[in-house]
C-alpha cells in the first residue's frame, strides 16, 4: 500500500466509498504513504463524513501487513502443527511471532500515549478558557 500512487489510492477508495469522497483523496494528492498515516480526523478535515472515513480506516487496517491476529494469519490446526513439528523446528517462527506481537503492543502503547498528550493539552486549554 505505501508504494501506491495518488491514482492507485483513488481507484482503491472508489471501491469502498462514494466517488465524490474518493475524489477528495485525489484532490488532496493522497498517495499510499499518506493513506497509511491517515486518521479519521484527517479524513474529516478534508470533508469526508464519519461513516465513509470509518469505512476507509477499516479497509486501510485490512491492507496493513501486520493487521489482524497471529491466529488469523496462520490458520493451522493443532494436529497439523504437531505433524509439521516432527520435521521442522518452529522455534524461529514462534520467536518471530512473539517479536511482531511485542512490536504491535508497543505501537498501540505509543498511540495511547499520543492520545493522552492530546487530551492533556485540550484539558489545559479548556482550563484556561474557563477561568
Amino acid at each position: 500500500m505505501v508504494e501506491w500512487t495518488v491514482e492507485d489510492v483513488y481507484h482503491w477508495a472508489q471501491k469502498i466509498i462514494k466517488e465524490q469522497y474518493a475524489k477528495k483523496l485525489l484532490d488532496e494528492e493522497m498517495n499510499g504513504q499518506a493513506l497509511a498515516r491517515a486518521t479519521i480526523e484527517k479524513l474529516q478535515t478534508i470533508k469526508i463524513p464519519l461513516g465513509p472515513a470509518e469505512n476507509l480506516m477499516v479497509a486501510i487496517e485490512e491492507l496493513s501487513p501486520n493487521s489482524g491476529s497471529v491466529f488469523y494469519i496462520l490458520p493451522i490446526s493443532l494436529f497439523t502443527f504437531y505433524l509439521c513439528s516432527l520435521f521442522f523446528d518452529y522455534s524461529a517462527v514462534v520467536e518471530k511471532i512473539e517479536e511482531e506481537y511485542k512490536r504491535q503492543l508497543a505501537k498501540k502503547d505509543e498511540q495511547i500515549e499520543q492520545l493522552s498528550v492530546q487530551v492533556g493539552i485540550l484539558w489545559g486549554i479548556l482550563s484556561v478558557l474557563m477561568f
